[in-house]
C-alpha cells in the first residue's frame, strides 16, 4: 500500500466545494485504481487530502484525473496552484 498527502495552501474554498460535492468527488475518485481510503480535511493554511491506495500506481493517476475533472466541471473554485505532493509506501497501518 503507499499513501500521498497533497496539500493546497490558501485555498479553504476548495474544502467547501469538496464537502458540498461529496458524492461526485467519491465517484471520480472511485472511478480508477484501488482506493483503500481517502480522507479531506481543513487546514490551517489550505486544504490537505490523503489518499491510500494499493499500490503507487493507483495515487499517481488519481494525481491528474480529480485535478482534470474539477477543471472540466468547474466543481472548484480553488487556484489553478499544484498542490504540494509527499507520498511512499506505507510500513505502518493499525486503527
Amino acid at each position: 500500500m503507499c499513501a500521498v498527502v497533497r496539500r493546497y495552501p490558501e485555498a479553504s474554498r476548495l474544502a467547501d466545494v469538496i464537502d458540498q460535492k461529496q458524492t461526485e468527488v467519491e465517484q471520480i475518485l472511485r472511478g480508477g485504481p484501488v482506493v483503500v481510503a481517502y480522507y479531506a480535511f481543513r487546514a490551517r493554511d489550505g486544504v490537505a487530502t490523503v489518499t491510500i491506495a494499493a499500490d503507487l500506481a493507483g495515487p499517481q493517476e488519481l494525481g491528474c484525473r480529480p485535478a482534470e475533472r474539477v477543471r472540466q466541471q468547474r466543481l472548484s473554485g480553488a487556484s489553478e496552484r499544484m498542490p504540494e505532493i509527499t507520498e511512499g509506501e506505507v510500513f505502518l497501518q493499525f486503527s
